[in-house]
């Protein structure tokens, strides 16, 4: 994997209640119903991932060039009103890309692009109360 210009460091976070034991129920339907972005200050940014249950993501990441991380929910669906892409106007996560596919499993994947040759730190929460994955990116100062 090419690393060169993106150094993650990646901390996940449950917040509150109880672990689901992912069975399949008659309601057992996931859903992802909204993105939002947030800038938190110059180097921090926020992408909220609103789902409708505990649905947490497989996670990886590219660097180079073009450094990105894809957020894939199995088994997901994805409501129409939810963009297929976007800019963000954010100096770290710089575009937000959502996709579907069915091949070889079905998913939703959403991708964040970032800002290229930097380094990253990420810390994912998954609040249960209200159902959101929350991917923070922080742009690590440069060492002198």
């Amino acid at each position: 994997m090419d690393t060169i210009g993106l150094c993650l460091v990646i901390v996940f976070v449950l917040v509150s209640g109880a672990i689901s034991d992912g069975g399949e129920t008659d309601d057992y339907n996931p859903l992802l119903t909204g993105i939002e972005f947030a800038r938190l200050s110059e180097t921090s940014e926020r992408i909220s991932i609103v789902l409708n249950g505990y649905y947490p993501p497989v996670i990886s990441t590219t660097g180079g060039d073009t450094p990105r991380i894809m957020c894939d929910f199995y088994d997901m669906r994805i409501i129409d009103n939810v963009p297929q892409c976007y800019a963000t106007g954010g100096t770290v996560i710089t575009r937000v890309r959502t996709g579907v596919y069915t091949s070889p499993e079905k998913r939703v994947r959403v991708v964040l692009d970032l800002s290229p040759h930097g380094d990253y730190m990420v810390k994912q929460i998954f609040s249960k109360n209200d159902t959101t994955y929350i991917v923070i990116v922080e742009q690590k100062e440069k060492k002198r």
